[in-house]
Formats: structure tokens, C-alpha cells, sequence
């Protein structure tokens, strides 16, 4: 399988290949101090993010994007 099209924007980060489409919440947190939550963690240069959806469980530790800079710093984590 072979990604085809990756769209990292403000709202929404969009996944396109020949046999699959999707997307979810630009939308970053550290995760949260509480090992109960279960969240999903990306692991990217040694530091943990919750990312899209998850992030309603860590509103208290959301990550801004408030301009292209933070989009463009953040990608990485987005797009693993």
C-alpha cells in the first residue's frame, strides 16, 4: 500500500492512498498525568503526544497551532 496524498491543515489532517481515505483533528496534547486515561501515544524524537481525537481526554495539556510555524514544527508528530 502506498500513500498517495498527505494534507496536514488547521482543522484536519487528511490520509489518501488507492485503498484507503481518512481523516482526523489536526489536534495535539502531551498525555495527561493520569494512568488510568487510555489514551493512544505517538512516540516522535523521544517526547509522547496524543493526537486527533484522544485529545479531548487531555484538553488540560492541548498543544495551540495557532499559525503555520507550530503547524510546520508539529508535522512530524501529525503525520507518524
Amino acid at each position: 500500500m502506498k500513500v498517495l496524498g498527505l494534507d496536514i491543515g488547521f482543522g484536519y489532517t487528511k490520509c489518501f492512498s488507492d485503498v484507503f481515505k481518512f481523516k482526523f483533528p489536526t489536534q495535539l496534547a502531551y498525555p495527561p498525568d493520569d494512568p488510568n486515561m487510555e489514551v493512544e501515544k505517538v512516540n516522535v524524537g523521544g517526547r509522547e503526544y496524543v493526537v486527533g481525537r484522544d485529545t479531548k481526554y487531555a484538553s488540560s495539556y492541548r498543544i495551540e497551532i495557532p499559525t503555520v510555524i507550530e503547524l510546520v514544527q508539529y508535522a512530524p508528530v501529525l503525520s507518524h
